[in-house]
């Protein structure tokens, strides 16, 4: 688990002054590392999920 939170302090340490008050689509796409990069998850199939996220506003 810290290595997670780690992965996620430094992107939002490196890329936050991107998405203050902007939309993060489409101006600037998706930036975020995916799952496939991360597998932080492991094999879901047949599993339900719940995505929490949140936006910024404009």
């Amino acid at each position: 688990m810290e290595k997670i939170l780690q992965i996620n302090k430094n992107y939002w340490n490196t890329n936050s002054d991107e998405w203050f008050g902007v939309t993060a689509l489409p101006q600037y796409g998706v930036q975020f590392v995916t799952e496939n990069e991360l597998n932080l998850f492991g094999d879901v199939a047949g599993k339900r999920m719940l995505e929490l996220g949140c936006g910024s506003l404009e």
